[in-house]
């Protein structure tokens, strides 16, 4: 739970600056993520991908430093 809770965090700052918030959630030892574009009807836009690309770096750099 707290390595999960650590993840999000450690995303913030990177989504923040994105400026493409996620609904997401903590479920135990698992983040899911929802990501589509509210002002288009909800659908899915490029910067969502964007936002799936960072996650998904953000989640190997994560994982990288945890081990360290």
């Amino acid at each position: 739970f707290a390595e999960a809770i650590r993840f999000m965090e450690f995303c913030v700052p990177h989504i923040d600056e994105l400026k493409h918030h996620p609904r997401w959630e903590n479920i135990w030892k698992s983040v899911t993520v929802y990501s589509s574009t509210w002002d288009v009807g909800n659908r899915i836009t490029k910067h969502d991908v964007k936002l799936a690309k960072l996650l998904d770096k953000l989640y190997s750099e994560f994982r990288r430093l945890e081990k360290a």
